[in-house]
C-alpha cells in the first residue's frame, strides 16, 4: 500500500514532532519536499486533542522522535490503531528509550530507527515491520546559515548529565568549552562558531550531532564508533577520537 501511495506527490502528509521547533521534524519535513513531496504539514503534540480528525486530514501520517509524548497519549495511539492510511514511525533514540520504542512501533505499520545495532535487536524481539534509516545531512540546507568567524574553541550542545557531565568538566579544566542552547533556528550558525564541536553519544548509534557537526564543515570531539568508517568519516579529518574507557585522558 505504501509502495504506491508514495508515487504520488501530490498526498497530503503530516508529519508529529513533540514542538514545531524539533530538528528531526523540521529537517523530515525539508527532506520530504526535496523529494517533491509539496504537501507536508507539521503538528506537534501541544496543538491537537482530536487525533481521529487530524489522521482523517492526511493520506500518509509520520511520527518523529516518539518519546513520551506518544506512548502516553492513549487517544493518539487508539487513533493510529483503528485508522486506514499508513502510519510511519522514525525513532531518532539509542538504548535508553528502547523499551518504548519497542512497544511504540507495534503500534504502526512502519518503523524506522537510525541505528542499525538497534534494528536489528528490535527484530529479534518480534518487531518484523522496522528497517534501519541512518541519519545524513544536506550541505544546501546548512551551508547557507554557517557562520565564518570562531567564537568558540570547543562548544557543546545537548543535555548534560551522567558520562556526558563527567567529561564536559574534565575537557573544562584544561581547555574552554562553551555550552550552547539552541534551537533549530540556530544550529548551524553557532555550532560552526566553534573550532572544535565535542559531543558524547549516550547509546550505541550515532545521534544528530554528528550529522550537524559534519554540515557545518567542523571537526567533532568524540568517542570511537564503528558506524563513523562505515559513513565514510575519516580520524583526524573529520573527528578526533578520546579514550571513552579512560575519562582522564579526555581533555588531553
Amino acid at each position: 500500500m505504501l509502495e504506491k501511495l508514495i508515487e504520488d506527490k501530490s498526498i497530503r502528509i503530516k508529519v508529529l514532532t513533540p514542538t514545531d521547533e524539533t530538528a528531526v521534524g523540521v529537517y523530515f519535513v525539508y527532506a520530504l519536499k526535496q523529494l517533491g513531496y509539496n504537501n507536508v504539514n507539521t503538528i506537534n503534540f501541544r496543538n491537537y486533542d482530536n487525533w481521529k480528525e487530524q489522521l482523517n486530514g492526511c493520506d500518509l501520517f509520520l511520527l518523529c522522535k516518539g518519546y513520551g509524548d506518544a506512548f502516553n497519549n492513549r487517544q493518539l495511539i487508539t487513533a493510529i490503531k483503528k485508522t486506514k492510511i499508513p502510519c510511519i514511525l522514525f525513532y531518532p533514540d539509542d538504548m535508553h528509550t528502547f523499551d518504548l520504542c519497542r512497544v511504540l512501533a507495534r503500534n504502526f505499520e512502519y518503523t524506522f530507527h537510525f541505528s542499525s545495532t538497534i534494528t536489528k535487536k528490535l527484530k529479534e524481539e518480534s518487531v518484523h515491520n522496522i528497517e534501519t534509516l541512518n541519519f545524513a545531512y544536506d550541505g544546501r540546507y546548512f551551508y547557507p546559515r554557517v557562520c565564518k568567524e570562531y567564537k568558540y574553541d570547543i562548544a557543546f550542545c545537548g543535555s548534560i548529565y551522567g558520562e556526558r557531565k563527567n567529561l564536559i568538566k574534565k575537557i573544562g579544566e584544561k581547555y574552554d568549552i562553551s555550552i550552547l542552547q539552541l534551537n533549530n533556528n540556530d544550529h548551524a550558525e553557532e555550532i560552526s562558531k566553534a573550532k572544535l564541536v565535542f559531543n558524547h553519544c549516550i547509546g550505541q548509534g550515532l545521534n544528530m550531532r554528528v550529522f550537524e557537526t559534519m554540515a557545518c564543515g567542523r571537526p567533532m570531539l568524540c568517542e570511537k564508533k564503528d558506524e563513523m568508517g562505515e559513513l565514510g568519516f575519516i580520524a583526524y579529518t573529520h573527528y578526533i577520537i578520546y579514550p571513552k574507557d579512560n575519562m582522564s585522558q579526555a581533555s588531553d
